[in-house]
């Protein structure tokens, strides 16, 4: 299905809902302003011989009980959806929370200088064709952090465990009809949260693993007809300067399974296609540093605080804390390069891992306090805190600034 195809499709789509619809579709998409209206993903659907009804936020019907499932896009909705009583997908930022999928600190992100990948079963697949889009804006995917998402999500696809051992959480997660989720909430049909949102730039996987989200929250309404093989990928092949691969699906067709094989462009290469590559952008005379700078009552640039008995919090300016006891751990960051930055923080301190809210759009010369507030939940001991902040979608020109270490003794 072409592009132009799956547009005016949706165009039909909005005449139809305006119209009053006498009947349901199968999916009810659910979004807020029109530009943010996803394209691959109807056309997704319909490659699944799903009908798709678009549905404003504001014009939500009494109930969803003539749909098979939601789908939530990627937009921050005002009003309460009603993601654990129907099958749902979600791909969304916002909320989750209130849906229950996390707890509080909600949905984290991530980007990088490489086209994103996922691990399923110990097996690493790409997701995106390139790391970035126009000037270098990175194609992030969102991720369930372990330390927030619901206990009862079943894994799916993870984030690629990073160079220094920290694995981040789920990019595709499902929950089953019956799980208890955070906030006393609890799925009554089955719900995916899918975070590969960038679908301009999906790969044949990516795309195979939103219809297997699909499959999963329909499983308990139909049966399956045949059982055919998994969709079958060509290594990339650079053609008329641009980078395809020829993909073989598979449908079921009176009970058999039928053969269906088509080329698709992975990438348009703007510079060019060599030894099954694109060629990169040529290189940019940019600098890219942050670093991780002091502030007031810090150690080592991280500077600790307790709440006293005086309900106010107190700097801890020598190194001995006390087990079991929040404290509010404070950094911050300057941008001494000059180029506008994107950046996510990690942090541990023994078994413990935590991460400050990211920053985006970071300025040239700017500077920012963050604070994360920690329960110190150890045996006694002396341990290294740690606190180190990345770019997401380049590479720090100085990264030796970018981490800082305090050591501190837990007594009880």
């Amino acid at each position: 299905m072409t592009k132009k195809e799956v547009i005016l499709l949706t165009f039909v789509f909005s005449i139809l809902l305006a119209a009053t619809f006498v009947s349901a579709a199968d999916v009810a998409y659910i979004y807020k302003k029109d530009f943010k209206i996803d394209d691959n993903i109807i056309g997704t659907f319909m490659e699944k011989g799903l009908s798709v009804e678009l549905i404003n936020e504001k014009y939500l019907p009494a109930n969803f009980d003539d749909y098979k499932l939601i789908f939530i896009g990627d937009e921050r909705f005002r009003k309460e959806l009603p993601v654990t009583q129907y099958p749902t997908i979600i791909t969304n930022y916002h909320n989750m929370y209130n849906y229950g999928l996390t707890d509080r600190d909600g949905v984290s992100q991530l980007g990088s200088t490489a086209p994103l990948s996922v691990t399923i079963n110990g097996e690493s697949y790409q997701v995106y064709t390139q790391a970035f889009k126009k000037r270098r804006i990175s194609n992030p995917y969102y991720f369930l952090d372990k330390e927030n998402k619901a206990p009862s999500l079943e894994t799916i696809a993870s984030t690629v465990t990073t160079s220094s051992g920290y694995k981040f959480g789920d990019v595709i997660a499902y929950a089953q009809a019956g799980a208890q989720l955070e906030n006393n909430k609890t799925a009554q049909e089955n719900i995916c949260f899918y975070g590969i949102i960038e679908t301009d730039f999906w790969t044949p996987k990516a795309k195979e693993l939103f219809k297997d989200c699909i499959d999963f929250v329909l499983e308990r309404q139909q049966e399956p007809e045949c059982n055919c093989p998994n969709t079958t990928i060509s290594e990339p092949f650079c053609q008329d300067n641009n980078l395809y691969q020829t993909q073989t699906n598979y449908s079921c067709e009176c009970d058999e399974c039928e053969p269906h094989v088509s080329t698709i462009l992975i990438e348009e290469c703007e510079f060019g296609c060599e030894y099954e590559q694109c060629l990169p952008e040529p290189t940019l005379e940019e600098l890219h540093d942050i670093a991780l700078i002091n502030l007031t009552d810090a150690v080592n640039n991280i500077q600790i605080k307790f709440y006293n008995e005086e309900q106010v919090w107190e700097p801890v300016l020598g190194n001995e804390l006390q087990c079991n006891t929040e404290y509010k751990l404070t950094i911050k960051v300057e941008n001494k390069g000059n180029s506008t930055e994107n950046i996510t923080f990690i942090g541990s301190i023994g078994e413990i891992v935590f991460n400050h809210n990211p920053i985006d759009n970071f300025a040239p010369t700017k500077t920012s306090t963050k604070w994360k507030k920690v329960l110190f939940d150890l045996t006694p001991g002396t341990y290294n805190l740690t606190i180190v902040a990345f770019l997401n979608g380049v590479t720090d020109d100085n990264p030796e600034d970018n981490t800082v270490v305090r050591e501190v003794s837990v007594v009880c």
